[in-house]
């Protein structure tokens, strides 16, 4: 009879325990929520925590049921940034792979305009002006704007084209920026 009972007790948690962690799993579930690890990773970026985000923006990447498109080509788009705002070796191709893969995404101007910074820096200035003259500065922030003439205008300079340096230097002349003395 202590078997039977001893039994019947091992049964009845068996049942109970089958029944609850189904239920606790699809609970935890249904709180997940897939655009969270994007916008984690989003505020490091504006943070500029950018190895923390590029991790982030990748853990987000991978996961099967980030759908919303955006929110891919976003991340995409920022992991490719961050690699470019801490220097590594490969964020040009990041850059140049986005551009690729979202030829229609506004960002993809944007992209453009890094990967010439990037090049302006390594004074690869020819493929600097090739990166520049795809991007468009309708895109770009204020303070970005005579960053992208100077940096072109330089660039032209360097590959001895000066009617087109001489225009890009003269659309920051009036202009208050860091460049104006240069």
């Amino acid at each position: 009879v202590r078997n039977e009972v001893l039994f019947k007790y091992i049964w009845f948690l068996t049942c109970l325990i089958s029944w609850w962690v189904p239920a606790f799993s699809q609970q935890q579930e249904s709180h997940y929520d897939p655009g969270k690890k994007y916008r984690l990773a989003y505020e490091l970026f504006l943070k500029e925590k950018y190895s923390a985000s590029r991790e982030t923006f990748t853990e987000f990447l991978a996961q099967p049921d980030a759908t919303n498109i955006n929110d891919r080509i976003n991340a995409t788009y920022y992991s490719a940034l961050g690699g470019a705002e801490l220097f590594h070796p490969d964020a040009e191709n990041e850059l140049v792979r986005f551009t690729q893969q979202y030829p229609e995404s506004l960002k993809a101007k944007l992209a453009y305009f890094h990967a010439g910074k990037i090049l302006y820096k390594q004074k690869k200035y020819k493929n600097a002006v090739n990166y520049f003259e795809k991007a468009d500065i309708s895109y770009l922030e204020n303070e970005e704007i005579p960053e992208y003439y100077f940096k072109l205008g330089y660039s032209y300079f360097s590959i001895k084209d000066y009617p087109n340096a001489s225009k890009s230097f003269h659309e920051i002349l009036n202009v208050e920026s860091k460049y104006k003395t240069a």
